[in-house]
């Protein structure tokens, strides 16, 4: 993962403005530096950033690039016991348990090579072809889950469903309609190369696959916010986590496939196009979810052309259109 910092100074006519917005937005580390010299800058706070004293501040923002850090698959595949009366523990078919994969991935239009859904009503489709999370919540979700019994160290990649996570962007970063590359545009993946990958999968390892002559790397664009279902509670055993990922707003979110290619874990995410920038995937799970009494917002983001053609639909009818 790439990070560059960028930095500038404010004097005290204008820290007031510059220096509040920046630590406003969270993701700033204010320091101060006396105008005499003599001490390096130091982190400190935003209230230290309103401070009326003479000295000159040191802005600086940490910039790191987006990544797509890991790439899961998997089909599905029944769990639980046939002969117990607890319904938790029953028997059900899912393809929510995902293995981390080694090697280039093919992308579909519809999935990535070696993933499919059990349930095609609620999951799958091409607006749906690809479920992303966030690894920048991973650490709030171990320290949440730790209270109802699961150890830190199981919350890996993968652990919310997702084929794609991803690091240095959330909901608030992401907008409907945004056009990702992951990777590329490069070199076609070789016939070699996916033969390797399949191999290491055939010998028990978890690789990837797909078809040889593909580019290397692909484009995506967000379609909505993930809704997470009962599965997500019952694979963690934790009844109400799909609704604290609701009301926390970390949902994560979906890709459909623009063009096809073969994507690789470590490849950096570039925005190649924001079609909808007031509609990020944290305002439209505050209209879906938070605010369902208003129904002028729910006309406003089902007119969103680039949102998934499901969640047009639901909005419609709550907007009474």
């Amino acid at each position: 993962m790439s990070v560059r910092r960028e930095r500038y100074a404010a004097e005290r006519s204008d820290n007031s403005r510059r220096c509040r917005a920046a630590c406003a937005a969270g993701i700033w580390d204010i320091g101060r530096r006396p105008t005499s010299g003599g001490r390096s800058w130091f982190s400190t706070s935003a209230l230290a950033a309103q401070s009326t004293c003479r000295a000159a501040f040191i802005v600086e923002r940490l910039v790191i690039s987006p990544q797509l850090v890991s790439i899961q698959v998997g089909e599905p595949r029944e769990h639980g016991d046939s002969s117990t009366s607890k319904p938790s523990r029953r028997r059900w078919t899912t393809g929510f348990y995902k293995s981390s994969v080694a090697g280039p991935v093919a992308v579909g239009r519809e999935n990535l090579a070696g993933d499919r859904q059990a349930d095609l009503v609620s999951h799958g489709g091409m607006d749906k072809a690809v479920c992303v999370y966030s690894f920048d919540h991973y650490a709030y979700w171990r320290e949440a889950l730790e209270a109802s019994g699961i150890a830190a160290d199981a919350i890996l990649p993968g652990a919310f469903g997702e084929n794609f996570t991803v690091a240095g962007f959330v909901e608030a970063d992401v907008c409907i309609g945004d056009v990702w590359r992951v990777g590329g545009p490069g070199r076609e993946i070789s016939e070699r190369e996916i033969g390797d990958s399949m191999q290491e999968r055939a010998e028990g390892g978890t690789a990837g696959g797909g078809r040889a002559g593909l580019p290397s790397g692909a484009v995506f664009e967000v379609s909505q916010p993930r809704q997470p279902c009962w599965k997500l509670g019952r694979r963690w055993g934790v009844k109400t986590l799909a609704a604290q990922v609701i009301a926390t707003g970390k949902t994560g979110w979906y890709f459909r496939v623009v063009e096809e290619g073969v994507v690789t874990a470590g490849m950096e995410m570039t925005l190649v196009e924001r079609l909808c920038p007031t509609w990020t995937v944290e305002r439209a799970n505050r209209v879906m979810y938070g605010e369902k009494g208003d129904r002028e917002a729910a006309a406003r983001l089902a007119a969103v052309e680039r949102l998934s053609e499901s969640w047009r639909r639901e909005l419609q009818v709550r907007s009474g259109g």
